[in-house]
């Protein structure tokens, strides 16, 4: 396992243009009512605060969601119907990804863990564990700051282009890339998390998979950076 302590570009997210692309009905479009939207769809089947996060299927048929209630569902794009409920997380699922070929889905969650699972069957196929230390920071700035711990929860998870390794972001500043097949750990990223609380909580690989892109969150300095490693060593 290595361990790489600085990012090979950090841009700052002041300096990102983001562009939104919209359908026909979309802006501009004076003729398109709020009826016309194409809306298919709603489903409610998750508990709690229901869908948080969503990850559409290579192929565009299906579509997987994960949510505060410890679970992810796949659903058929077409009908609407749910195919899978895939149970088996200790909390919050923060993010979750699709394999290229479409055969595996990464949810992670709150409870440091990132599991992967058989599209397919709806098995769980391993769990991948981040290893940490409790990691103290400020919950705020000023007098009224008390110190508080980050436990290591998994914010964002990605697949390698390749579909042989994947990485997971978590609250405290880490990057964890794992092998797919052996569920080895491969690298860590990141610089040692500070007092202050930091995290990551969106990942990309650019598409030859030489490159991690990665979204980190400094809540409270109130600034935000990408950051991306060249990860083709690892």
């Amino acid at each position: 396992m290595r361990t790489e302590q600085h990012a090979l570009r950090v841009l700052d997210l002041a300096t990102l243009i983001v562009l939104i692309c919209w359908s026909s009905w979309g802006l501009g479009q004076d003729q398109a009512s709020e009826s016309a939207r194409p809306e298919i769809y709603v489903q409610t089947a998750h508990t709690g605060t229901g869908a948080i996060f969503l990850a559409v299927s290579p192929d565009g048929r299906w579509l997987a969601s994960g949510s505060w209630d410890h679970t992810a569902k796949l659903w058929d794009v077409a009908t609407g119907q749910q195919l899978r409920t895939l149970a088996g997380h200790a909390d919050a699922i923060r993010s979750i990804a699709v394999s290229p070929d479409g055969k595996l889905l990464a949810s992670g969650s709150s409870d440091h863990s990132v599991k992967l699972w058989d599209v397919g069957t709806g098995k769980e196929i391993r769990t991948l564990e981040f290893k940490y230390v409790p990691t103290p920071y400020l919950t705020a700035m000023g007098p009224n700051s008390f110190l508080g711990h980050l436990h290591g929860e998994i914010r964002a998870v990605a697949f390698n282009p390749d579909g042989r390794s994947v990485a997971a972001g978590t609250n405290e500043g880490t990057i964890v890339l794992w092998d797919v097949g052996s569920g080895q750990e491969i690298a860590r990223l990141g610089d040692p998390p500070d007092k202050i609380r930091e995290g990551f909580t969106a990942l990309g690989f650019s598409p030859n998979g030489r490159f991690l892109a990665a979204a980190e969150e400094h809540e409270y300095r109130g600034v935000g950076k990408v950051r991306i490693w060249d990860v083709a060593s690892r």
